[in-house]
């Protein structure tokens, strides 16, 4: 014992178990930790660490417990698919059990998600669809890695799933938090590749132990990775061309050059989370001399999922180009913005803003009113805004016969959009040749015969706007405003979807606290002589100073119940609050606009059989190249076989390799064996469990032992017959192999050579 110690430092203890299996947990939640960079807020992190966690513990549990790899796919691939559906669309399930409408919810949230993914740069709304996406993604990446790193115990291969969650965050994820998530994932991977390391050095299968202990290599390891990943800190950002411009710009219309095009994703894909979810968090704060409505934006794009904007935008600074005709009088408000949390590239002012100061880099869009900053988020900023908003005489636009558009995209819909949707919108508005009317008579029908209700699914494509007209007849303001617009447009009227937020409360500090629960939509329809002028087909909202237009009082939610409504009460003659044409705000819960809603009720019809084929042959393409990658690595496999052995020099070296291959068909068989019995019960051991040829491996036993305790190197001849007898044990293995193993095994790297005896080597013996 005593000689054995002074050979290994002194420390033989093994490595406490599960150490390479919590470091490389840690890997992927690391990884997965950087799709902070994809998204606008934190939400996505719980389900994808839960993920990962559930996954690496469910498939290392199934491997101690020799489940084969047949049965533990069959256990994996169901469990996966439920834990996504757990987590990302759990109001879809009935007692934690999938229904046919959860399948629906997966197309639905699998669409939006797609369209919002060919619309907008990161970051991006944590919508379901991504969630599902991230989960799965994370879910394989966990399970593919424990197989590389404890199954074929190859250790580089078993990084790849992770580094291919860091590569694709770093693709296509926004510019923030790049060096924390590159030095946090550097760091992972230099602690799995030393626990691995250390784990592999320590089994005690045909591995010699390393001759300066666990110790000393950990030290040293440990040395090496924290250089490692502090150069890769303190250097990285400082080398020449760090902060260069991409290669290869990933998005288009991602610059913001004079005039350039920003694809802008909808605002309206998570206004139930920040309603439902992030109610109680203030976003911003205005002092401003009259009441409005805080707009973001205006979409005016409506694939059949989403409601988006492709917008101009060129510089803010001077006077800001408007659309509302010079002949409308105007109300000027004067507003200045302070955000806290909105999360979101866009500043909101009252429509329709004029001039704004306090922003460097601000850029405006003429045609939706808009306002962005050329930052990840306008957050922290304190800008100033004036604008001027419409006053219109209802007279004047009951007046207007007139139905054009100032662009064909206000009146553009999908081809398929339901025609019994199209059907009703006449039957509700009557002759349209009389756009004020009509609208109007939209909106009431809107406000008499439906519900407010936070509780249904979020959503707005086709399959959302037949399910709220024909079955519910309940939602707010996302289902509201967005089948408002679609309706108007199947008659031929210019509409667009506005984004944004109520008033807010009015505090003791004369300013207007503006919280998650007052974000809102609404819709704006185009007439002619008087430009976009908003209504409200939401119950319990109304718009400050529009009562003479839209007939509704201004009207707020109660504040801790955005399902429930007041009419705002005009303030008290000694507030010194000013009027501006409507109410003091007191209360003002709405619809809002950040966190983790999504659409969960639409049937996903709007994927056609066209997309359908294109997927097939895609996943049919996949598998030829995987299945083509699988026999070009067997045979590469085969041919370092063949290469190793006849590049090895000595008769010794060439045994020990023999014996290795040997081991290793008996490991794929499912047997290990302790080095330290003596070398016949270790064949007898291994043709027991290890489903091989009995007779070659007691037979390669009995040669290596005899060379081994040989006064000199063995004869080649006996090399020879050694990587014979090699070959039939490995032979005998494969033919007891199923397909998922000989695959496992074709993907392998060979092993190294293994000590035959007692942890020394060959020559070692012979050198005594």
């Amino acid at each position: 014992m005593s000689a054995e110690r002074s050979v290994s430092g002194g420390d033989d203890r093994p490595m406490p178990a599960g150490v390479a299996e919590a470091t490389l947990m840690l890997l992927t939640i690391v990884a997965a930790a950087s799709f902070g960079r994809l998204f606008t807020d934190g939400a996505y992190l719980p389900p994808v660490m839960v993920a990962a966690v559930i996954a690496h513990l469910l498939a290392a549990t199934l491997r101690r417990r020799r489940v084969p790899g047949g049965p533990r796919i069959l256990i994996l691939l169901p469990a996966g698919a439920w834990l996504a559906l757990a987590l990302a669309l759990d109001s879809s399930l009935t007692a934690w059990v999938p229904t046919p409408s959860t399948f629906d919810a997966v197309g639905s949230a699998l669409s939006e998600a797609a369209s919002v993914f060919a619309a907008e740069a990161a970051p991006v709304p944590v919508i379901p669809g991504f969630v599902l996406l991230s989960v799965v993604g994370v879910f394989v990446a966990s399970v593919l890695a424990d197989w590389a790193a404890f199954d074929l115990r190859a250790r580089f291969e078993s990084t790849i799933p992770a580094l291919t969650l860091f590569v694709f965050s770093t693709v296509l994820g926004s510019g923030r938090h790049q060096l924390l998530s590159a030095v946090a994932t550097l760091g992972a991977l230099m602690l799995f590749m030393a626990a691995h390391h250390l784990q592999e050095s320590e089994r005690a299968t045909w591995l010699a132990r390393p001759r300066r202990g666990r110790r000393a290599l950990t030290q040293r390891t440990a040395l090496t990775g924290v250089l490692v990943v502090v150069a890769a800190a303190a250097i990285g950002p400082n080398l020449p061309g760090a902060d260069a411009d991409a290669l290869v710009s990933w998005r288009e219309g991602d610059g913001f050059g004079s005039g350039s095009n920003r694809v802008t994703v909808s605002p309206l894909v998570d206004i139930r989370g920040r309603i439902v979810q992030q109610s109680d968090l203030e976003v911003f704060t205005v002092a401003a001399d009259q009441r409005a409505y805080w707009r973001l934006t205006a979409l005016d794009t409506f694939d059949g999922n989403i409601w988006s904007s492709l917008g101009s935008f060129g510089d803010a600074r001077g006077g800001l180009d408007t659309v509302t005709p010079p002949a409308v009088e105007s109300d000027e408000i004067r507003q200045q913005f302070t955000i806290e949390a909105l999360a979101s590239i866009w500043l909101p002012a009252a429509f329709e803003p004029t001039t704004i100061s306090g922003v460097d880099g601000a850029r405006h869009d003429r045609e939706s009113g808009s306002l962005i900053t050329e930052a990840d988020t306008g957050d922290g900023l304190v800008y100033q805004v004036t604008s001027a908003r419409p006053t219109h005489d209802p007279d004047d636009l009951r007046a207007n016969a007139v139905r054009s558009s100032p662009d064909p995209r206000f009146t553009d819909l999908p081809p398929d959009f339901p025609p019994s949707v199209r059907d009703l919108a006449v039957d509700v508005m009557g002759p349209v040749d009389r756009v004020y009317e009509a609208a109007r008579a939209l909106q009431d029908w809107f406000r008499s015969e439906f519900t407010y209700d936070l509780s249904v699914a979020a959503g707005h494509s086709e399959g959302s706007i037949s399910s709220f007209l024909f079955d519910t007849r309940r939602g707010y303001c996302e289902q509201f405003a967005g089948t408002f617009a679609a309706m108007a447009r199947s008659v031929g009227i210019p509409a667009r979807v506005a984004v944004g937020f109520t008033p807010g409360e009015l505090g003791d500090d004369g300013l207007y606290h503006v919280r998650g629960e007052h974000a809102h939509a609404w819709p704006e329809v185009w007439i002619d002589g008087a430009g976009w002028i908003a209504f409200e087909p939401t119950p319990g909202r109304g718009a400050p100073g529009a009562e003479a237009v839209t007939g509704v009082p201004e009207q707020q939610a109660v504040t801790g119940d955005a399902s429930a409504a007041t009419t705002v009460p005009a303030p008290p003659p000694d507030s010194g609050e000013p009027d501006g044409g409507g109410s003091t705000a007191t209360s003002v819960p709405a619809d809002g606009a950040s966190g983790t809603g999504g659409d969960a009720a639409d049937g996903g019809t709007a994927t056609d059989w066209l997309t359908r084929i294109a997927e097939g042959a895609a996943v049919l393409l996949v598998a030829t190249v995987g299945l083509a990658a699988m026999a070009v690595t067997m045979r590469a496999r085969r041919r370092v076989e063949r290469r190793r052995r006849a590049f090895t020099e000595g008769s010794d070296a060439v045994v020990a390799i023999a014996w290795s291959e040997a081991v290793d068909a008996a490991r794929r068989g499912g047997a290990l064996v302790d080095p330290a019995l003596p070398l016949d019960a270790q064949a007898d051991h291994l043709a027991r469990h290890g489903r091989i040829d009995r007779a070659s491996i007691i037979a390669l036993a009995t040669l290596v032992e005899g060379a081994a305790y040989a006064a000199s190197e063995p004869e080649p001849d006996d090399a020879e017959a050694a990587v014979a007898l090699a070959g039939q044990v490995t032979d005998s293995a494969r033919t007891t192999m199923g397909l998922a193993q000989r695959a496992r095994w074709a993907l392998d790297v060979p092993v190294s050579p293994v000590s035959p005896v007692g942890g020394q080597s060959l020559s070692s013996r012979w050198n005594r």
